[in-house]
């Protein structure tokens, strides 16, 4: 099986309630990475049309996958995350990630695209 070159940066955080003073409630991003590193390593392709059209039946119309090294922070909390790409666009991950392990090599990861309107107050890094 071919190597995939993983060769972009994502950035990957959860939102995390900072306050919760009425009207307007300001949340950070945790991100699950370090600073210094700026992300994970990560292979972007936009899908198929065969894989287009079964996402616009689910009403999904721009979806990605996301491939990326393994990374257990992904498993647990991929309910919560957001992928940012080099573009700045934001990703929210549609289905769960495999779980069968693969050697703990890849994730594969399928992502549609979205507007986050969240305020942000801050930044956290992991590591």
């Amino acid at each position: 099986m071919a190597t995939i070159v993983k060769g972009k940066k994502v950035r990957c955080y959860y939102p995390v309630s900072a306050t919760s003073e009425k009207p307007v409630k300001t949340f950070t991003r945790h991100f699950i990475h370090s600073n210094e590193s700026k992300g994970l390593w990560a292979h972007i392709r936009d899908l198929t049309p065969n894989e287009k059209t079964m996402n616009d039946a689910v009403g999904h119309p721009v979806a990605v996958q996301i491939i990326i090294g393994y990374n257990p922070d992904v498993l647990e909390k991929w309910e919560k995350l957001v992928f940012i790409d080099e573009q700045n666009r934001t990703y929210k991950l549609k289905t769960k990630p495999d779980e069968y392990e693969y050697e703990k090599t890849d994730l594969k990861l399928v992502a549609y695209a979205f507007n986050d309107e969240t305020t942000y107050g801050g930044d956290v890094y992991d590591r």
